[in-house]
């Protein structure tokens, strides 16, 4: 960086209040309000970066129309990397410690218009004529042509929200790729607390399972997009998500046979049942970061997350308890526990992400635990040694299915990268009582199928969410059976590994 780009850095943080009065102006009409916004040095230039639900803009701080700003739209984006050994020098020539680079691959479309030869017959006699003019006639035609373009810029500090909420944001809009998900028309946030405020009523009063069936595949079906929605969901008094959750304790293992409206139905009802409910909380907790930009925001996720008392603290606790025996994941018919095993891995992913916002936040306070401190240790309050051994054994059938027999396509992927991150999240950081359940018990069950996906994977894997998943499977081979893992990698198997964040 030359020494008069270093200078102009020195113009670093502009009016917060002004910039987002700016970006309203800006983006209004073919953006929508944004999410969040943080100030970056892109080209050695200070500018802004501004995040929507589904792109990336970065501003100059002057800019007056949208020709100035770099857009990139985040379901473009083919890899995402923070390099935290890339620090930014100041025209003070001091090294800031904690500035890192976010590199940025992405897809750009556009047309190309090609000219080709006519192969009319007309054309083609008048062609052999010396001098005619038709000689050289051509049609024209479009091409569209796909360009991998790179962009970066550097954060001020490596751990910023900017960086959590990009990397969610992709991640989130990759997954929507995978399930096939496509958006609702909008509707009028007044309109949306009417209809939500109707269908908490109408749960309440629901008499028999498949009523509640038909209410949660409605709310589910609304609420992966809706912003609003799923604050409604989240924090509006009286909880849906406290009725979700005692909804799975009175359905668990060993209370499901004595519900009233349990009446004349059996297992695979009940099993169908809690697939729903966790599904209407994973959709409600997809993408729900928006809920929490903000003061407000944050006040709203701390209580949410506090100790003993806190709605998803109480959730987690429910997500732990008995929903499945290991002998229904391994009976002749294991799919529909199968599918509850997933939907809960998937609730658990988006929970974890949570414990990052909160990590992002605080991670300046001394004796602050991470986010996978603070995880396990809510999961080791509510469960005791012998029901962890029980509750780990279901995870690791369930994943092993998942990697050896679910078909493969777009939900395969998903799906492995949840079970992946969780498990990684929740034993590799550090050393647990997950992961010496894990350890004790099921090495040799991770001996045997972690090895053979990694290496048919490692050279095909072409999505993104595919490459992550194998890295994060790489990372648990490592940790709980490091021979094999020397062994793989000798071999050819391994690759690189990304880093986590």
């Amino acid at each position: 960086m030359s020494r008069t780009e270093q200078k102009r850095v020195q113009c670093t943080v502009a009016s917060t209040r002004a910039a987002k009065r700016s970006f309203e102006q800006l983006f209004r009409t073919s953006y929508g309000p944004p999410c969040h916004f943080e100030s970056v040095i892109h080209g050695g230039v200070c500018k802004w970066v501004v995040l929507f639900r589904e792109h990336l803009c970065i501003v100059p701080f002057n800019a007056a129309d949208e020709k100035k700003c770099t857009r990139i739209q985040t379901s473009d984006i083919r890899s995402l990397q923070l390099d935290r050994n890339d620090n930014f020098l100041f025209a003070d020539e001091e090294v800031t410690l904690r500035s890192a680079k976010v590199h940025i691959n992405y897809e750009e479309q556009h047309v190309v218009r090609a000219r080709r030869a006519s192969t009319s017959p007309v054309r083609r006699i008048l062609a052999g004529r010396r001098g005619s003019a038709s000689a050289h006639m051509e049609e024209a035609s479009s091409i569209q042509e796909t360009s991998v373009l790179s962009e970066g810029f550097h954060l001020f500090d490596e751990r910023t929200r900017l960086w959590l909420y990009l990397h969610q944001m992709w991640i989130g809009n990759l997954s929507v790729q995978l399930y096939g998900w496509t958006k609702n028309d909008e509707i009028p946030d007044s309109r949306v607390k009417e209809v939500y405020v109707d269908m908490q009523k109408e749960m309440g009063v629901a008499k028999g399972i498949q009523n509640k069936v038909d209410l949660l595949d409605e709310l589910a079906h609304a609420v992966r997009f809706n912003v609003c929605l799923k604050r409604c969901v989240l924090l509006q008094s009286p909880s849906l998500i406290q009725w979700i959750t005692a909804e799975l304790r009175k359905f668990a293992v060993d209370k499901w046979r004595s519900q009233p409206e349990m009446q004349g139905l059996g297992r695979p009802e009940v099993l169908q049942y809690l697939t729903v409910l966790l599904e209407t909380l994973h959709k409600t907790l997809f993408q729900c970061w928006p809920v929490f930009v903000g003061p407000e925001g944050e006040d709203d996720l701390d209580k949410l997350l506090e100790p003993r008392t806190g709605v998803l603290i109480q959730l987690i606790q429910a997500l732990w308890l008995p929903l499945v025996l290991s002998e229904e994941l391994q009976s002749k018919d294991p799919q529909p526990a199968l599918n509850v095993m997933h939907a809960l891995m998937s609730v658990m992913y988006e929970i974890s992400l949570l414990f990052s916002h909160v990590e992002a936040r605080t991670h300046q306070e001394g004796g602050q635990l991470s986010r996978q401190q603070q995880l396990r240790s809510h999961i080791c309050a509510a469960t005791t040694e012998k029901a962890m051994e029980r509750r780990v054994e279901n995870l690791v059938i369930a994943l092993q299915s998942v990697l050896l027999s679910m078909p493969s396509g777009p939900y395969k992927i998903v799906i492995a990268f949840h079970y992946a991150s969780v498990l990684n999240s929740l034993c590799c950081q550090s050393a647990s009582q997950l992961s010496k359940v894990v350890g004790a018990n099921h090495t040799e069950d991770l001996r045997f199928v972690l090895p053979g996906f990694v290496s048919s994977h490692a050279e095909d894997a072409s999505h993104p969410l595919e490459k992550k998943t194998v890295s994060l499977l790489q990372g648990l081979l490592h940790f709980f059976c490091p021979d094999q893992a020397r062994r793989s990698s000798s071999e050819g198997a391994g690759i690189a590994f990304e880093t986590k964040h």
